[in-house]
């Protein structure tokens, strides 16, 4: 690996953080943000924000201690479990992206607590030069989400996302009884809460804008249909907790065993993205639909005898 990165044309005005994510998949995202911060990375020679936005032909400085790294660890190597269930669980691919019906408890992408993401098994699975996620989905949430293979696509979907013409529907299990749908329209920001990262009610925040439909009740929960058009940090999981209505097991925004009760059958994160639709660049529209994973089935199956 060379001490300079030439940015290519499929990577124009991309922000430098991603660019850096992709090529250095090997160093934790929280080093190379803080490479940035101290100058060690620069473009065209100069300090750079993590939020830069990168041109063709510009030059990627790269720490000297760096230079033999492994650019992208494609031949890592995973399970023939991991390998076979990745491979299940996608619904469609074509030339340009591929979605999937994640898993819950499988990262979008590796961190400091998480050695691979779905994108790590992606581009050890798919023979593509620029494998990337258009978006992400917590942790437990599971459902269908977005890979791009190449990069006009990837930039064809960021600014659909920006336009909001992506339609994401959810559907989740609320504590409380929702007589009727409601809409919350309020900004969020991150912010770290006891050393865990979520998002809050901010004047200085995001517009985040989430609708609420309730399908059916059991006591005091509520299967929920949930429509958004902008994809803010745990928007869903932060606006359901501002109605006082938290999703249940979500114990990081308001669930609370002796409030809401104790489901031993189903312990994850009742949270699951359902559908999602958009138009490709030749005007085509795409809708896609992925299934709850057995143990949410079966306790949807089981709803009323709650």
């Amino acid at each position: 690996m060379k001490k300079n990165l030439k940015v290519t044309a499929s990577n124009n005005q991309r922000r430098l953080d991603n660019y850096l994510f992709y090529q250095l998949p090997n160093i934790p995202k929280s080093k190379i943000y803080n490479m940035i911060r101290r100058g060690e990375i620069r473009v065209n020679s100069s300090r750079a924000k993590p939020s830069t936005r990168i041109s063709t032909n510009d030059e990627i400085r790269i720490p000297p201690y760096l230079v033999n790294t492994k650019q992208h660890d494609n031949k890592r190597k995973y399970s023939t479990e991991i390998i076979s269930n990745f491979r299940k669980s996608i619904i469609f691919e074509n030339s340009n992206f591929l979605i999937v019906n994640k898993s819950s408890g499988i990262s979008s992408h590796s961190g400091t607590k998480q050695n691979f993401g779905l994108i790590d098994i992606a581009r050890s699975c798919i023979k593509a030069e620029d494998i990337d996620l258009c978006h992400r989905l917590d942790k437990d949430t599971s459902g269908c989400i977005v890979i791009s293979k190449n990069k006009l696509f990837l930039s064809h979907f960021n600014k659909l996302l920006k336009q909001r013409l992506v339609g994401k529907t959810y559907i989740a299990i609320l504590c409380g009884n929702l007589k009727k749908s409601f809409t919350i329209n309020k900004s969020l920001s991150s912010t770290y809460v006891k050393q865990n990262k979520r998002s809050i009610l901010s004047s200085y925040g995001k517009q985040a804008y989430s609708e609420f439909f309730p399908i059916k009740q059991y006591k005091n929960l509520t299967l929920t249909r949930v429509k958004i058009s902008t994809g803010k940090l745990h928007q869903i999981r932060a606006h359901a907790f501002i109605n006082g209505t938290p999703i249940l097991n979500d114990k990081k925004y308001g669930y609370k065993i002796k409030e809401h009760g104790n489901f031993d059958e189903f312990r994850r994160l009742a949270l699951h993205s359902q559908e999602i639709n958009f138009f490709d660049k030749k005007g085509a529209e795409f809708a896609f639909t992925s299934t709850p994973d057995q143990a949410f089935q079966l306790f949807l199956d089981n709803f009323h005898q709650i």
